[in-house]
């Protein structure tokens, strides 16, 4: 599903990231050597795993908000198996968040069934 992009923070290390730069630099004509970052900056691209990351905060928000007991009931269970499996969703989102200066915050919030704060969060995802 792209879990694993949510905590690759060493760097753009992933197959899609890869091909992604190498199509920046190939459209603006330059090296392959160049820079990551310096590419990423000159065309106003976060590194893939912002989005993901971002997307992620944004479902959980969403499903808090949602209509549906069913739903609802599939993610108090993912939320009850997060202690046992580090498989299920709830698990990788918190291990995600590990390194953010809100992670304490952010862990209890998904911990407790509250919304996490979109500006904050990508305020603190950019700092990282």
């Amino acid at each position: 599903m792209g879990y694993w992009l949510l905590a690759g923070r060493q760097g753009v290390s992933s197959p899609l990231s890869t091909i992604h730069l190498h199509f920046l630099k190939g459209t603006l004509g330059m090296k392959q050597s160049t820079i990551n970052w310096a590419v990423l900056r000159e065309c106003g691209h976060e590194p893939l795993q912002f989005y993901w990351f971002r997307s992620a905060v944004k479902l959980f928000n969403s499903i808090l908000n949602t209509n549906s007991d069913t739903l609802r009931r599939v993610v108090q269970a993912d939320l009850n198996l997060q202690p046992r499996s580090s498989a299920c969703w709830t698990a990788q989102l918190l291990s995600a968040y590990q390194g953010l200066r809100g992670c304490e915050l952010y862990v209890q919030a998904v911990q407790t069934g509250h919304a996490i704060t979109m500006q904050e969060f990508t305020a603190d995802l950019k700092q990282a």
